[in-house]
This record gives structure tokens, C-alpha cells and sequence, in this order.
């Protein structure tokens, strides 16, 4: 087994570490943080955390991390990290990489970068420096998931005819996960369309971020079409895939998932329905989904295994994201990716 791989997480904040304190969210995810995956994973090394906030100190006191500092430049000299964990905001992630030598791969945050031009920017940068990028949309790195993909979506709804979804909180933050979900599943996005306005929020966890209702059309003809909702009134980010022979619903932001099956239809001779009061649930793996992503980021380092969430795949979501803004501001005009 090859040694652990030495790494830096840079930005101690709710995704970084404060995570692994919510109750809540301890009774469905194991691993809710990067804290909690590097304290556990034989693979990494943790050496340093970099965040200026003084809550990061608790990275010494509470995780045993070695070394804590308020910047990237006053890391010590003899540290020389492989792996870093970019937990903080996109724009100053160029300098940050830019500021460490020897890093064969980042563990990033979404989004790449601020818009998808800064963040095919840091693509190339990495490319050009051999540094492989994980990107945690950590949904493709989830067992059940993975399993829907691998053509157990097929086996269960048949092929996919309609696709509707809901997000909150900004386009950028929680429909970036729906739009990759639906790439995973059920095809690549060859054109996009804005149903309406962008609507600024105030307290979006992402600058500048805002909602929008928009569709994407999919390789193979299919429509997706998601609808912002307001989180002052309760939180969802799901998808309810039709397909030829039953339905999947993603629900509870993915912690509920369940699968419905065609039937005989219940009140008509000679036709069928879908019996979502028949649906079956399948089983939840969320809660290790990031572990298992580092797992296959460690996998990378040691014998080339392929990245299951690779950023140029992430870039391909921020490119999306671009074309619904730019039909946002052209009143809804579609808008073909690629040209």
C-alpha cells in the first residue's frame, strides 16, 4: 500500500469542518465534512489547515491537525503537500494552487471557479501543472447512485420520457448538483432555456448567486424543467425522472429515494398507470458518499484509477449554468451549448 499522501485543507468552514457538528445531519451522513474524511482516511495525511477565521485554531485542538495558519504563504517551508482541499470560495483558488509546489491533485469545492470562464481558467492552469481535479459533487460518487447510472435507472423506470426538479438557495449553489444528477442519469445538456427572470438572494451562500426557472434539453430529446423554490419555506432539492415503465423520485435532497413500477392502470381496462403507492425505496448511501469520493481520489494517486467526479466534468455544469444566465438576460432565448 503506498504511503498516505500529505495534505493541506484550505477553508475551515461549514463544508470544511463545521458540518461534523450538526446532530441532524450525524443521523444520516457518517461523513458530512472534509474534517471527518481526513481524520479517518489511511490514504491522506493530514498535515495543515489554512483559514484566517480564528475558528480554525479548533483544527489543532479538536483534529489533531499539526499545523494551522492564517494564510497559504506562512505555511512551513518543509511541508510539501500532494493533496490540497480547496474548502474555500472560488476566486482566490488560482493563487492558492499557484502559492503550493508538488500538488498532484485538488479535492475542490463547487463552484470551480466564479464563472465558467475563471474556472476552465484554473482547469487549464491544472492541466498545464499534471494536477488531477476532483470536483465534490459527491452524488457521483454515491453507491446507489452510482448503481442508477450504471443502468439501474433503466432496469427500473425503463428509458426516461420527462424529468422535472426543484432547488433552492441559488443556481450556482444547489442547482449545480440537480443539473449533474440529471447529466449522470439521463444524458448530456445540448441546450438550455431560461423560463424567467434571475431572482437575486440576499443570503445565498454564493456571492451574486439568485434563482432561476429554467429547461435543459438532453442529447436524446429529453426536457428537464426545474423550478426554484424559497427556503424561508422549507428546503428541497430533488428531481422526479417519468420514464417508460415507472418512476424515480429523489427526494428530502436525496435522502429519500424511491422507485415506482408500471401496472395495470386501477380504474380503466386496456391501459396502465405508474403506482407510485406501490413505490419501493432504495437504499440510502449518502452518508459515506464523500468518503468514497476521496476513496477513489486515493485510488487515483496510487495506480491511476479514473476520478469519478473530474473536474472537466464539473466545468461542463458552470458552462451550463452561463448559458441559462446569458438566456435569462436575452428573455428566455435558447441557447445551444457548443455553438
Amino acid at each position: 500500500m503506498s504511503a498516505p499522501a500529505p495534505t493541506v485543507l484550505i477553508g475551515f468552514g461549514m463544508i470544511g469542518a463545521g458540518l461534523a457538528d450538526d446532530r441532524k445531519m450525524a443521523t444520516y451522513f457518517d461523513y458530512a465534512s472534509h474534517a471527518q474524511v481526513l481524520r479517518d482516511h489511511p490514504g491522506f495525511e493530514w498535515q495543515a489547515v489554512v483559514d484566517p477565521a480564528p475558528a480554525a485554531q479548533a483544527a489543532a485542538r479538536d483534529w489533531g491537525v499539526p499545523v494551522v495558519a492564517a494564510d497559504i504563504h506562512e505555511l512551513p517551508a518543509n511541508l510539501h503537500p500532494k493533496v490540497a482541499v480547496l474548502a474555500c470560495g472560488p476566486g482566490p483558488r488560482a493563487a492558492i494552487l499557484a502559492a503550493l509546489s508538488g500538488i498532484k491533485l485538488a479535492i475542490v469545492e463547487k463552484p470551480v471557479g466564479i464563472d465558467g470562464a475563471t474556472a476552465a481558467q484554473l482547469m487549464a492552469d491544472c492541466a498545464a501543472r499534471k494536477i488531477a481535479v476532483q470536483v465534490n459533487l459527491f452524488r457521483r460518487a454515491d453507491a446507489t447512485t452510482r448503481a442508477l447510472a450504471a443502468g439501474g435507472l433503466v432496469d427500473r423506470i425503463g428509458d426516461v420520457q420527462a424529468i422535472f426538479g426543484v432547488y433552492g438557495n441559488g443556481v450556482h449553489n444547489n442547482a449545480v448538483h440537480m443539473i449533474d444528477l440529471i447529466r449522470l442519469l439521463a444524458g448530456e445538456v445540448v441546450a438550455v432555456q431560461a423560463l424567467g427572470p434571475v431572482s437575486p438572494q440576499a443570503n445565498a451562500p454564493i456571492a451574486n448567486d439568485g434563482n432561476v426557472a429554467f429547461a435543459l434539453t438532453l442529447d436524446n430529446g429529453v426536457i428537464a424543467a426545474l423550478q426554484p423554490v424559497d427556503f424561508t419555506h422549507y428546503r428541497e432539492v430533488g428531481l422526479d425522472i417519468w420514464g417508460t415503465a415507472g418512476r424515480l423520485e429523489v427526494m428530502q435532497e436525496g435522502l429519500v429515494m424511491r422507485a415506482a413500477p408500471r401496472a395495470k392502470h386501477r380504474a380503466l381496462d386496456n391501459a396502465f398507470e405508474v403506482a407510485t403507492d406501490a413505490a419501493q425505496p432504495l437504499e440510502n448511501t449518502y452518508g459515506r458518499a464523500l468518503y468514497a469520493m476521496y476513496e477513489n481520489a486515493a485510488a487515483h494517486l496510487c495506480h491511476g484509477e479514473t476520478l469519478v467526479s473530474p473536474g472537466e466534468s464539473a466545468l461542463i455544469n458552470e458552462l451550463i449554468v452561463d448559458a441559462i444566465a446569458a438566456s435569462a438576460a436575452t428573455d428566455g432565448a435558447r441557447i445551444r451549448l457548443g455553438g
